[in-house]
C-alpha cells in the first residue's frame, strides 16, 4: 500500500473519531455547533487534516485490539497449514497483483471497523451533546442516534463478511502461488530445484509437526 492510500485511509478513520471527539467537547463546555471554537478556516485547514490523521492512527490501534480476538474467531481453521500472517506474507512477496488485492481487501476492512466505533461513539456523543443544547427536539434526535447505531451495525456486519473474504482471498492465493513454485521446481532440471523442492516440503513438514504439537 502506497503512503497516499495509507494516508487517505487513516483520514477517513480519523475524521470519524474528530466529528465524535466534538460533540463530546461540545457536551462538555455547552457549546452549540455554530460557535467560532469549532470553525475550520483555511489557513487551519492543514493542521486539522494533520489532527484527524493522528486520530487515524489512535483510533485504528485501538480498534485492532478491540477486535483482534473476535477476528481470531472468525479466522479459518487449517491445522495443516503455515499460521494465515505467514501466508499473507508469502503472498505479498511472490505477486505484486496479489498484494495490490490483498491490501484493498485489508484497507476496506479496517475502514469499515474503524466505522463501527465512530457510528457508534458519535451516536452516543451527539444525544448527550443534544440533551444539554436541546438543538433538537427529543424525539428527532433519539432518531438521529438510533440511525446511527443501525449504520454502526452495518459496517460490523460488512467487516465480518470482509474479514471472511479477506481470509478466503488470502487461502486461495496462497495454495494457487505454492503450487505454482512447486511446478516451476517440478518442471525444472538440476540439483537447486530439487533443493528448493526438499526446503519446501521440510518447512511443511516442520509446521504440520507444530500444530500437532499445539
Amino acid at each position: 500500500m502506497s503512503t497516499t492510500q495509507l494516508f487517505a485511509e487513516l483520514a477517513i478513520i480519523g475524521l470519524g473519531a474528530s466529528i465524535w471527539l466534538f460533540f463530546l467537547v461540545a457536551a462538555v463546555l455547552g457549546m452549540p455547533i455554530e460557535n467560532s471554537l469549532f470553525k475550520v478556516s483555511p489557513i487551519s485547514l492543514p493542521s486539522f487534516i494533520g489532527i484527524i490523521y493522528v486520530f487515524g492512527i489512535i483510533l485504528d490501534r485501538i480498534c485492532y485490539s478491540l477486535f483482534s480476538k473476535l477476528n481470531r474467531r472468525v479466522s479459518l481453521h487449517e491445522p495443516e497449514k503455515p499460521p494465515l500472517e505467514d501466508r499473507e506474507r508469502f503472498i505479498l512477496e511472490k505477486s505484486d497483483t496479489l498484494k495490490l488485492q490483498i491490501n484493498y481487501d485489508r484497507s476496506r476492512s479496517r475502514i469499515c471497523r474503524a466505522w463501527v466505533l465512530n457510528f457508534s461513539m458519535i451516536s452516543v456523543s451527539f444525544f448527550v451533546w443534544n440533551l444539554k443544547i436541546g438543538f433538537f427536539p427529543i424525539i428527532k434526535a433519539t432518531f438521529l442516534s438510533l440511525v446511527l447505531f443501525f449504520l454502526a451495525s452495518c459496517s460490523y456486519y460488512v467487516w465480518l463478511k470482509l474479514s471472511c473474504d479477506h481470509q478466503n482471498n488470502i487461502k486461495f492465493s496462497y495454495d494457487y502461488l505454492y503450487s505454482r513454485e512447486i511446478s516451476k521446481c517440478i518442471d525444472g532440471k538440476g540439483s537447486s530445484n530439487a533443493r528448493l523442492v526438499n526446503e519446501l516440503a521440510q518447512k511443511n513438514a516442520q509446521v504440520d509437526k507444530i500444530n500437532i504439537g499445539k
